[in-house]
């Protein structure tokens, strides 16, 4: 088989999302997997970015991220805010590549497969780890061991479960028995080492895609099968859920004190009213907030962190890349005759989106695994858009 860059671009999928489980890892002396992500990047996005597609949004992306490179060079500490940035550079530029590269049947069938996979192995690893207690257990002392990943690792899955009706859309098929015992099996990360950003993410996504896709009797029935499958299996980790919800509450009166809602509701007043004009509008100290205000707690929520340290500028450039994404569907859509697919599509852009907005506010600018993803699925939802419009007779045929 011939080695195509669609095939790098899902490689490049493959080994970022695989990151979020192996990134505690050392293979080497201090070596560890997400180094080898960084040199892997390096020597083949180059490759990919020659001959791109060039649209609205990758326009905002270039020009977001120099700007963020700008704003960069007046930071005191310039190499570990610049390594923060790499990564968000990365991430935003699977969404040019794949919007230039995936658009085949054939890639859609081998992404739905390397995502069953994937989800796989995201379920076995924390099983293992699980059994086996290894890595760290956040939360409190006895609760969901990580293996050889972060909490993010949550962040994944859940876009993952979120984008395959997408692709079982444009494959025309409908999903394997044992593919749904990976879904159920992949679910249990999420709700049991309760990063509570994801878990919000996933029940606000799943209920959005619901609520629109002209498939919820079929989706709705795989939720009450999910609900039972979870009352049967309860005596084994109910205790460990209680556990875990004492310790991180979900009583929204209880979120005045989480960290992320002070970065909203006090950093953010303090940095416009006492930072000054410039600092208000270009920000200062991009991904360093601790050398800013002296504290020892960087800033997690993405909203906070581009809007202090980007400033108003950099924050509406950031978060006007996904409102550039929904005018680029709303530009096509409406030209793609079938109303069961432009319900279809919506509902899994628009839990994408949800999920986005709220795995925003738990942090993930730092995240390369699932920021890479969502642009990735952004990019992928749209160029098929863009086919179905364009193309209708060519764009489910394989090249």
């Amino acid at each position: 088989m011939t080695i195509k860059k669609a095939h790098i671009v899902l490689f490049l999928f493959v080994v970022n999302s695989l990151v979020a489980i192996t990134s505690q890892i050392d293979l080497f002396d201090g070596f560890h997997t997400g180094l080898w992500r960084a040199l892997i990047t390096t020597a083949t996005l180059p490759l990919l970015l020659v001959h791109i597609r060039i649209n609205d949004t990758t326009r905002l992306i270039f020009v977001l991220i120099t700007y963020l490179f700008i704003v960069l060079l007046n930071n005191t500490h310039f190499l570990p805010a610049f390594s923060i940035y790499m990564g968000v550079v990365f991430s935003l530029l699977m969404y040019p590549v794949a919007y230039t590269y995936i658009s085949r049947r054939s890639h859609y069938d081998m992404l739905y497969y390397i995502i069953i996979t994937l989800l796989f192995l995201f379920g076995l690893h924390f099983l293992a780890a699980q059994v086996l207690q290894v890595g760290p257990s956040p939360y409190m002392i006895g609760g969901a061991y990580l293996g050889g990943g972060g909490v993010q690792q949550t962040y994944v899955i859940v876009y993952l479960l979120l984008f395959l009706p997408f692709l079982l859309l444009a494959r025309d098929k409908k999903p394997e028995k044992i593919h749904i015992a990976v879904f159920l099996l992949s679910i249990a990360p999420v709700f049991l080492i309760f990063r509570r950003g994801a878990v919000f993410a996933l029940i606000a996504g799943f209920l959005t895609y619901a609520m629109l896709s002209p498939r919820k009797g079929r989706w709705m029935r795989f939720a009450t099968v999910t609900a039972v499958l979870l009352v049967l299996l309860a005596p084994f980790f109910f205790q460990s859920l209680v556990d875990t919800l004492e310790y991180r509450p979900i009583d929204p009166a209880e979120f005045t004190g989480v960290g992320r809602t002070v970065e909203l509701l006090e950093y953010i007043p303090l940095w416009i009213n006492e930072g000054g004009v410039a600092h208000t509008l270009f920000g200062r100290e991009l991904y360093d907030f601790r050398t800013l205000a002296g504290v020892e707690r960087e800033l997690h929520t993405d909203y906070a962190t581009y809007m202090i340290g980007a400033g108003i500028v950099g924050f509406i450039l950031y978060f006007s890349v996904i409102g550039l994404i929904w005018l680029d569907y709303r530009k096509h859509i409406t030209k793609v005759r079938d109303r069961f697919i432009r319900r279809e599509i919506r509902s899994v852009l628009a839990a994408l989106t949800v999920a986005y907005l709220i795995i925003s506010y738990s942090g993930q600018f730092y995240v390369i695994s699932s920021l890479a993803a969502i642009m990735m699925f952004f990019a992928i939802i749209n160029r098929h858009v863009r086919e179905l419009a364009c193309h209708p007779e060519t764009a489910k045929e394989d090249n």
